[in-house]
């Protein structure tokens, strides 16, 4: 319990970082949200962002392709696939 709290802070400040302009910052919260507990999928979807934002479309392909793939009932699905 208290490792996916720690997980959804860490989620959480990097979608802060993420939303304040620092993707370097966020990227580095979401890989800890899931080094901290890696079931925490939407770490996956927070490294997408981020690294899109960052321009590294590889790596937000990757993210966005394991978040997909282990929610693929996601709401946000069909928003995810576009980008």
């Amino acid at each position: 319990e208290a490792t996916i709290a720690s997980a959804r802070t860490a989620y959480q400040r990097g979608n802060q970082l993420l939303f304040a302009g620092d993707a370097h910052g966020a990227v580095r919260s979401y890989r800890e949200s899931l080094r901290v507990y890696p079931g925490y999928v939407a770490g996956y979807r927070g490294l997408g962002l981020a690294y899109s934002a960052l321009g590294e479309t590889a790596e937000a392909r990757s993210a966005f392709g394991t978040y997909l793939k282990t929610v693929p009932a996601a709401k946000d699905g069909p928003l995810i696939r576009k980008r």
